[in-house]
């Protein structure tokens, strides 16, 4: 973990040099961790741990509503943490009928379309603690992308965002 901070911390302060800053993310799933020795940060408590161990002003955290799920977050403890530390925000849900300890890191779907991950909530409990960044969608091999062009990937992402911040009462 010290070697992990020491470089964190590195990159993060050339980072700083240039008005930038730098975004960590914990995943979530059980998969991910299954099969290694020593697991590493998974979950909100052990990401906010570790940027203060950083000590750094311009390291925050990536908000994923798929991997705060997966790591058995609720969404109250967004509530817990400094807007500011909130860089980036990834919007997904997971894969129904599979069990949360099963579910894979790179097979998500697209946000709300699972109907298991409470993004409305999610992106509600940023904005009551005053986040207003960047929020985007982050669905890897799911079948709702699958046979789309690009073009109709982006208005499908549009959309379920644009439904989503209305539901959750947020004006974009």
């Amino acid at each position: 973990m010290k070697q992990h901070i020491s470089r964190i911390r590195s990159a993060a302060t050339i980072l700083d040099d240039y008005g930038q800053r730098l975004g960590l993310e914990f995943v979530g799933p059980k998969t991910f961790r299954d099969g290694h020795l020593y697991p590493f940060v998974f979950d909100l408590k052990g990401i906010l741990s570790l940027i203060k161990e950083v000590n750094c002003r311009n390291v925050g955290m990536i908000m994923d509503s798929f991997h705060l799920y997966t790591s058995g977050g609720k969404i109250d403890d967004i509530k817990t943490i400094d807007c500011n530390l909130a860089i980036h925000a990834h919007l997904s849900d997971i894969i129904p009928g599979i069990s949360i300890d099963q579910q894979m890191d790179r097979n998500r779907r697209m946000p709300h379309l699972g109907g298991i991950v409470d993004n409305v909530g999610f992106l509600s409990t940023l904005n009551e603690i005053g986040y207003d960044g960047p929020v985007s969608a982050e669905p890897f091999a799911c079948e709702e992308t699958s046979a789309l062009s690009n073009d109709e990937i982006a208005i499908q992402t549009f959309d379920i965002l644009s439904g989503l911040f209305r539901e959750a009462n947020i004006k974009f």
